[in-house]
């Protein structure tokens, strides 16, 4: 934060005046003064001296902000070695200047530090307790602050007020009853935010942060000082700049339940920081100003209602309502301002409610002069080209009407009005055909005739409307044809229990078509071995149908989800997206798992000598119903078919097999048909005697 002339707290006068009153000290819980010195300036590790074009005198400087015991005095200094250590040389007194604390216990200085710019420096604050040999000095030291200048990208910032108001808000009903401080400063930025807080001597921490807008100023002028004795014709360029307003609730701080005059510390942050300690006290609403401004509109008339203290100074968090029907219109902001738009050609009184009844009761109520605002004269200003289905549409889409030119009015509303305008309508490219002249009809459009079966590109010239002020040749394209719908997945396939992302796209003659709706169904396929029911879908839900919509560019995105289950079973599908106003649709294959694999087919049994073997195929549930195969073999002979079986319903199958072997050994392997969900899968052998 730079300023060519800081105040330093408050004045030894003020002070005095503080300890007749009985307030140079206070019960308050967070007034309460600290042992140890604490500096709370530069928080941000940054000291700019970059100037903002408000300029008080021919020195820029940096607010230096700490808290001390209120009976030491104190000291800031500097150290250009950024690691310095107490007890080092080379630590210098800022600006020579001997401080006394103010009531609360805080102490600021004025650092002219332009010559430092580009510098990594150590600030401090020294607070000395006693006098002579009693003497005890203690120290708070902020390391490694860097000084930056006028080429240097930081931000300075600076708050400027000393006398703080804040207005606790009544308002329980509406659940406003917040404790507000309207806080204003500048700052060499000129937009972005600047944020507040309040710092908390308890323990030290910033609170209550508020981002405050940045206002550009409207202009800004930088001196060089030597030229500043010369004013009010001093030399200068402008430079950016801004101010901010913000309402800041120190509620936690209590302020309301302490006695005018107690003394917080607010800070204000945008790369760079400054700290400045505040005398607060409790703010009446005595006034409320309505001023216009802007052109009317066919809506109205914005307006800004301006609320103030008895000070003068702005009240933030003020409800202002409307008579005579006491309508809301909304709570002032830190600048105490709140916006209204008032209907044209009308005269309205507005009022600054004061308590938490909503009903005006004066005089603790305020309200405004009548505000009245003008009436709204639309004029035939300029024409705009209308096309519903945008600048790229497809022959199916179009309709008689959806390319018209309207004549507008000076805030660009639809303006009814019989005038004339001229237009050419030919492919892009080519000569323009000789102009049409066309009157509006009673809205004030006029359409233009399309040929939607010639596919290309068009250019529609055509011109201001005939009574207009100002004579314009305006210009429009558009596309029209047979659109072109695709769908494409990222990836070929997806694991099992996972999910597969389409990107479509919907254009015509290369020309994106936003906004159209896309309608999605899926259909699911076969969920292979060893699951049994098909269970992707579209999106977490896994829905059969949806829709989306093409982007900017003409784009959209679909996922499709499979269910996560048990043995990773693989599974099938296709999605179709449909652009059902241009008749174009396009599908896309889904494949989750690697496809088809085989099963574990188990076999076991009995022998029983001569008589029939007992055979037992088991496989997976998921494969019940399929068929399986029994195959034999015995001695010196080659596998032979004996039987095929379903699987039951739990994947098992029971045969009896004639034994021609006797009493030899033979053996059986079985062996489980191929299908659409489960390759060919064979058993292992079984040996029975």
């Amino acid at each position: 934060m730079q300023r060519q002339s800081l105040m330093r707290g408050l004045a030894v006068s003020a002070v005095a005046a503080l300890a007749v009153t009985g307030l140079a000290t206070t019960a308050h819980a967070e007034t309460a003064s600290p042992v140890s010195p604490t500096l709370i300036s530069q928080f941000s590790g940054k000291a700019s001296v970059r100037y903002d074009g408000a300029f008080l005198s021919n020195t820029m400087s940096v607010r230096l902000t700490a808290r001390v015991d209120p009976s030491a005095t104190a000291v800031f200094e500097y150290n250009v070695d950024p690691d310095a250590s107490d007890e080092a040389d080379g630590w210098a007194v800022v600006d020579g200047a001997v401080l006394t604390p103010d009531a609360g216990g805080y102490v600021t200085g004025s650092w002219s530090a332009a010559a430092l710019a580009g510098r990594t420096v150590a600030v401090r604050v020294a607070a000395t307790l006693g006098v002579g040999e009693e003497a005890v000095t203690s120290y708070a030291t902020r390391r490694d602050v860097k000084v930056t200048g006028q080429s240097s990208p930081t931000n300075s910032v600076l708050l400027t007020t000393s006398a703080q108001g804040y207005f606790p808000q009544p308002y329980v009903s509406a659940g406003h009853t917040a404790t507000l401080a309207a806080v204003l400063g500048t700052t060499s930025a000129s937009d972005g935010d600047v944020a507040l807080s309040w710092w908390r001597a308890s323990d030290g921490t910033f609170q209550g942060r508020t981002d405050a807008a940045v206002s550009p100023t409207a202009f800004k002028a930088s001196f060089d000082p030597g030229d500043l004795p010369s004013l009010p014709s001093p030399t200068g360029s402008s430079v950016p700049g801004g101010f901010f307003s913000g309402a800041l609730d120190i509620s936690a701080f209590d302020a309301q339940d302490g006695p005018d005059g107690a003394i917080l510390a607010i800070a204000a942050r945008r790369d760079s920081d400054d700290v400045l300690p505040v005398t607060l006290h409790e703010q009446t609403i005595s006034h409320i100003s309505f001023d216009a401004f802007g052109d009317p509109t066919p809506d109205g008339t914005p307006a800004i209602l301006s609320v103030s203290d008895e000070n003068g100074a702005p009240v933030a968090g003020a409800q202002v309502r409307r008579l005579p029907d006491n309508a809301l219109v909304g709570y002032t902001d830190g600048a105490g301002h709140v916006s209204a738009l008032q209907p044209a050609a009308s005269t309205v009184t507005y009022y600054a409610n004061a308590a938490d009844d909503a009903t005006f009761d004066a005089p603790d109520d305020v309200k405004t002069t009548t505000g009245a605002t003008p009436a709204y004269a639309p004029e035939a200003t300029s024409t705009v080209a209308r096309l519903a289905d945008g600048s790229a549409f497809d022959s199916d889409e179009y309709a008689a009407g959806d390319v018209a030119l309207q004549i507008v009015d000076q805030k660009g509303a639809p303006y009814a009005s019989a005038s004339q305008v001229s237009y050419s309508l030919y492919r892009t490219g080519s000569t323009p055909t000789a102009p049409v002249t066309a009157t509006a009809d009673a809205t004030g459009r006029v359409v233009i005739p399309v040929n939607a079966a010639m596919a290309g590109s068009y250019t529609l010239d055509y011109t201001t409307p005939n009574e207009a002020r100002v004579d314009h040749r305006l210009r429009t394209t558009f596309t029209v044809g047979d659109s072109v719908l695709t769908l494409a997945a990222g990836v070929a396939s997806a694991p099992s229990g996972g999910r597969m992302t389409y990107v479509g796209s919907l254009s015509v003659g290369g020309k994106p078509m936003p906004g159209r709706t896309i309608d999605l169904s899926y259909a699911r396929g076969h969920e292979l071995a060893p699951g049994r029911l098909a269970d992707a879908g579209i999106g977490a839900a896994r829905a059969l149908t949806g829709t989306t919509t093409t982007n900017a560019l003409g784009q959209f995105s679909v996922t499709v989800q499979d269910q996560a289950e048990a043995g990773n079973p693989s599974e099938s599908g296709r999605l179709t997206a449909v652009s059902s106003n241009a008749h174009e649709s396009a599908p896309a294959g889904t494949q989750f798992g690697p496809g088809r694999t085989t099963v574990v087919v188990g076999l076991g049994g009995a022998g029983r000598g001569a008589r029939a073997d007992r055979v037992k195929v088991a496989a997976p549930v998921a494969v019940a119903g399929k068929v399986v195969v029994l195959f034999r073999k015995v001695h010196g002979h080659r596998w032979v078919r004996v039987a095929a079986h379903k699987l039951n319903r739990r994947g098992v199958a029971k045969l009896t097999v004639a034994d021609h072997n006797g009493t030899a050994r033979t053996r059986y392997r079985a062996v489980l048909r191929g299908g659409v969900t489960v390759k060919r899968s064979t058993s292992d052998v079984l040996e029975l005697s």
